[in-house]
């Protein structure tokens, strides 16, 4: 694929997803971050490819727990999906920052970030996934909680749940109560 880096970009961003999700964020980190240099050579740092590939490579680096390259990452997400006004890519970076906001404890910025995502409106018009809508439910929820506002952790719960029932149905191991 030498010749077809077009393709190394999607490839190596695919590697990423996969090691991280095995658990192997030190290598999913070197893929992701091949991804967006072949794809920043391709197309500019103002390309989705390019700003995909650093969104999901906080992603990773909060998971394998290398916070200040992640903080880094995030921002740059942020700062580029802003800027290019890709409004799906930006939701996906603003989850990215929650996620990263929760875990440390900074609940309220979280929250505040989430919420346009989890809002109906912006739903439909940002056209999200829906494991995109459940994470951000999730965090939101949580994020909620933790603030001890009850009424808008049940509420994000609640959506968490109709998301993943119509995703995955009643006897998926998300949504079966037995």
């Amino acid at each position: 694929f030498a010749k077809e880096p077009a393709i190394l970009v999607k490839l190596h961003y695919r590697f990423g997803s996969v090691l991280s999700g095995w658990g192997k964020h030190a290598r999913g980190d070197f893929h992701m971050n091949k991804s967006a240099e072949i794809a920043e050579g391709l197309y500019g740092r103002e390309s989705p490819d390019y700003v995909n590939a650093r969104v999901a490579q906080c992603e990773i680096e909060r998971l394998g727990g290398d916070l200040p390259a992640a903080i880094a990452h995030c921002n740059e997400g942020l700062a580029l999906s802003k800027r290019i006004g890709n409004v799906p890519l930006q939701r996906k970076a603003q989850l990215a920052q929650a996620k990263l906001d929760f875990e440390n404890g900074r609940y309220r910025d979280a929250r505040t970030l989430l919420s346009p995502i989890v809002e109906k409106q912006e739903r439909q018009e940002a056209k999200l996934d829906d494991d995109t809508l459940a994470n951000a439910n999730w965090f939101y929820a949580l994020s909620s909680r933790k603030l001890a506002d009850y009424r808008n952790a049940e509420t994000g719960f609640k959506r968490l749940v109709a998301i993943r029932l119509k995703q995955k149905g009643p006897n998926h191991p998300h949504t079966d109560r037995k």
